[in-house]
């Protein structure tokens, strides 16, 4: 059951912790939600009168929550990364404080100095009712005591990586963008289609959200999440355009590259699981560029098997900008549910995926996170093979 006052009560609290500082360190995911879901916060804090330091993360996991916990600040925040971890954020805490506002599948704990806000715990779902800027939007708004419509806009950016119309706590912000003139919402080809106003040209939010996704993620070593977030919080997203379509189409690239490996046999297939690793083909680029072909292939049953797990891996760089260089040596895996295969986990006749690949990346002394049909994380090098065996393996006991 939805609990839509509680969550607003937990906000609430979480404000009057933020007053209580002067700054804090921001650490926001890569892609154009974790974007926009910092350029959020980035201006509500400001507005409270703290100064804040931005790190964008790929992934969060014990050796980067190490380089954060060295970092000078007695506040954290994590904007739609951090709930799966809530247990180590804790551990990392030492007398310190966190705030997360989160939508991926989170593990609940108690811990006096920590708020975790994310919607799956307060009854709503994080994959339909509510993105990573949505739950900034919703900090923002009770905070400030009013909704910008700048906003309540970059919300919407951030929630279409939601399919469909949007509903639950996204109406939210979708409402307030609409009052505010900042937001339309018109009939399309496809259906509903929103369009937002950014630096007073109107575009669809998905081309905005593909934008900042390619800029902050394929770009993650050039500087690129940076330059995103400067973009929404101080303008000057137009004079990115020529950076974007460079990216945009490196990656598609990339994608045709990894489409001609796995063509010619690169493709690995067990019972239940078909999976890839493509070394270092993607070198150089931000580790959410395998995701996305993950994503682009699952929709893809001429080139993959619609009713298996698909894995899709790459070596993963030890250099966080900002932060510093990780010990160990790990491939970034990203997981998808294709076609035929989401039906089945929709109904209950296939395990989800971040609650099948969690315990048994854990084994493996590595993680994954995520939400059902898409999940992502990161495994020792030289343990892959030995990790998708048993996710096979688990597979075949539970199906």
């Amino acid at each position: 059951m939805v609990d839509l006052g509680n969550l607003m009560k937990e906000i609430r609290k979480a404000i009057e912790l933020v007053k209580g500082f002067d700054s804090a360190l921001l650490i926001h995911h890569d892609d154009a939600d974790g974007i926009t879901s910092a350029a959020i916060m980035v201006r509500t804090l400001e507005e409270l009168g703290l100064s804040v330091k931005p790190i964008c993360l790929e992934k969060l996991f014990e050796e980067t929550l190490s380089l954060i916990s060295s970092q000078p600040y007695d506040l954290f925040i994590y904007v739609d990364i951090g709930s799966p971890h809530s247990p180590l954020i804790a551990d990392k805490l030492a007398g310190r404080y966190a705030l997360i506002l989160d939508h991926h599948n989170p593990k609940e704990i108690k811990c006096a100095n920590l708020i975790n806000l994310n919607p799956e715990l307060f009854g709503f779902s994080g994959e339909r009712d509510a993105s990573g800027a949505t739950m900034a939007f919703l900090f923002s708004k009770e905070a400030l005591g009013s909704a910008y419509g700048e906003l309540a806009a970059l919300a919407v950016i951030g929630s279409a990586e939601i399919p469909g119309k949007l509903g639950g706590l996204n109406a939210i912000a979708l409402k307030e963008g609409i009052k505010a003139g900042k937001v339309k919402a018109v009939e399309g080809r496809r259906g509903i289609e929103y369009l937002v106003n950014l630096e007073g040209a109107w575009k669809s939010y998905k081309t905005i959200s593909r934008d900042l996704t390619a800029l902050a993620s394929v770009g993650y070593y050039r500087g690129g999440p940076l330059k995103a977030l400067k973009a929404l919080t101080e303008g000057g997203y137009h004079t990115l355009s020529r950076e974007i379509s460079y990216l945009e189409e490196l990656r598609r690239k990339k994608l045709r590259e990894v489409i001609k490996l796995i063509s010619k046999g690169g493709l690995r297939e067990l019972k239940f699981v078909q999976w890839f690793h493509v070394g270092d083909l993607l070198k150089g680029l931000g580790s959410k560029t395998i995701g996305t072909i993950a994503s682009y292939l699952s929709y893809r049953p001429s080139l993959i098997k619609s009713n298996k797990y698909l894995l899709a891996a790459m070596n993963y760089e030890r250099i966080i900008p900002g932060l510093g260089e990780i010990k160990g040596k790990y491939s970034k895996f990203s997981a998808r549910a294709p076609l035929t295969l989401r039906e089945r986990i929709g109904s209950g006749d296939a395990p989800p995926i971040a609650s099948l690949l969690e315990p048994i990346a854990r084994a493996f002394n590595g993680f994954f996170d995520g939400h059902d049909f898409a999940a992502s994380g990161l495994i020792p090098r030289g343990s892959e093979g030995n990790f998708v065996e048993a996710v096979d393996l688990e597979l075949s006991r539970s199906l």
